[in-house]
């Protein structure tokens, strides 16, 4: 996710948890399963939560607009005299 929307302090942008399955992964999990005797709770095999940014507007968030406006409000951030 780019930093000008993972960052982004804009009121409208926030986050949500999504789950995706890897069947790959989830092979490995198998396998690192069986040569541990860990037992403890896990995700389903292959599954791993990750952020998604969301717009509360609906908005385009992967725009030139976007990043542009995220780069412009840290720098006057960080300059405030200019």
């Amino acid at each position: 996710m780019p930093v000008w929307v993972c960052r982004n302090e804009d009121a409208d942008i926030g986050f949500k948890i999504v789950e995706d399955t890897c069947f790959a992964l989830r092979e490995l999990e198998i396998e690192d399963e069986k040569n541990s005797n860990k037992n403890k709770y896990k995700a389903p095999k292959g599954t791993k939560a990750r952020p998604e940014a969301v717009s509360y507007s609906k908005a385009e968030l992967f725009t030139a607009e976007v990043r542009e406006s995220y780069y412009k409000a840290k720098w006057e951030q960080a300059n405030p005299e200019s």
